[in-house]
């Protein structure tokens, strides 16, 4: 609740009016975990095998849905309608050997991992995040529907200035300067748009935080 001071007929009136809605439907979110493996031991186990593959999906997450205008209260209220999914294989190889008093153990792993957005909010198709002031204050990560979870965004690079006449060269279609202020040294961004200035519009996909195969 929020308190109001009107004037009114050239009365004060003091009211309390309702500012956010609330929702008592609340609920923990919901993991959901699939598993399948197997695990074997050849030689005596000197080799050993290791094989799995999982599926997690989170389900009712919270996300803040904006209310509808009919309702006169401006503003969002939480629910549950957001949804990921996570799932891989991992595969560890291992070799075990004994002479007299030494011992080998080695591993060796691969693993994959796939992690996306399956459901977020209703009207809302992207999620930012990781705010950064060193780099004008804009998200550093971003959240599409159906797309891999917290991809990294950015202005694409396209080298890095070694000259004065490359500083000079680096204009859009009209002429323009795109990085006035850049020196020698400097990154080179590309202007996606060809409006010859670089804004969030010129952001784009330029990383990802799982990596698709990796060995350990």
């Amino acid at each position: 609740m929020v308190l109001g001071d009107f004037v009114f007929g050239g009365d004060r009136v003091v009211a309390n009016f309702l500012s956010q809605f609330g929702n008592p439907n609340l609920r923990w979110e919901t993991v959901r975990d699939k598993n399948f493996g197997i695990s074997m031991g050849l030689f005596n186990s000197e080799i050993t095998i290791e094989a799995e593959y999982y599926e997690k999906t989170s389900e009712d997450l919270l996300f803040s849905v904006e209310t509808p205008n009919y309702t006169g209260i401006p503003g969002t209220v939480a629910q549950n309608v957001g949804s990921f999914q996570s799932k891989g294989f991992d595969l560890t190889l291992g070799y075990n050997k004994t002479w007299n008093d030494f011992k080998l153990n080695a591993n060796l792993t691969f693993s994959t991992n796939e992690s996306k957005a399956i459901e977020l909010a209703p009207g809302n198709e992207v999620i930012l995040g990781q705010r950064r002031p060193r780099l004008g204050n804009r998200f550093v990560k971003i959240t599409e529907l159906g797309e891999t979870v917290g991809l990294f965004q950015g202005y694409q690079t396209a080298g890095i200035f070694q000259n004065q006449t490359q500083l000079n060269s680096h204009t859009s279609e009209d002429g323009t300067i795109i990085q006035p202020n850049a020196q020698v040294g400097d990154l080179i961004f590309v202007d996606q748009n060809g409006d010859g200035v670089l804004n969030d519009d010129d952001l784009t996909t330029i990383g990802n935080p799982f990596q698709i195969f990796m060995v350990v």
